[in-house]
């Protein structure tokens, strides 16, 4: 909030409104900014991979894209950014691995997520970064194989 600019705050109650403006005036307190518009997760995600684009390779941009379009969009494109919750970021995955897309898939549109909010936090548009509060999907470890007392039997007559 600019000084010298008289900001109004509505609520369906009177409480509702009392609660957004100490919402504000903690945000002014601490320094943080607060959430910005209405903007869906769909466009701040378009803007953001356009300003990326220049620093990312073409190869990386376009599995950047894909990503975007085909797992995130359909799931949380249009959650406002400032209310993306880590939940619905959590229901996402859940949705992702349902579907049967591996774990490094899933991790991979993590990475995309956590690296786009990062920039969203420090342009202002949120004032919390989600992603910090989601675990990644961890890695699918291999089944582990082990011998038989025969097979190692025949190895250890073998040497």
């Amino acid at each position: 909030m600019s000084p010298g600019v008289r900001r109004r705050f509505y609520g369906r109650t009177r409480a509702e409104a009392n609660a957004k403006l100490q919402e504000a005036l903690t945000s002014v307190r601490d320094g943080t900014p607060a959430p910005i518009g209405r903007q869906t997760v769909e466009k701040y995600l378009a803007d953001w991979l356009a300003s990326a684009d220049r620093s990312l390779r073409p190869s990386t941009s376009s599995t950047y894209e894909r990503h975007i379009r085909l797992h995130v969009l359909p799931a949380i494109g249009r959650v406002p950014v400032a209310k993306l919750q880590p939940s619905h970021i959590d229901r996402l995955y859940s949705e992702l691995l349902t579907k049967g897309l591996s774990r490094t898939t899933v991790q991979h549109v993590h990475s995309i997520l956590r690296r786009a909010l990062k920039q969203a936090m420090r342009r202002g548009v949120i004032s919390r970064n989600p992603i910090e509060l989601v675990d990644a999907p961890g890695r699918a470890r291999p089944e582990m194989r082990t011998l038989s007392l025969e097979q190692v039997r025949a190895v250890l007559t073998a040497a």
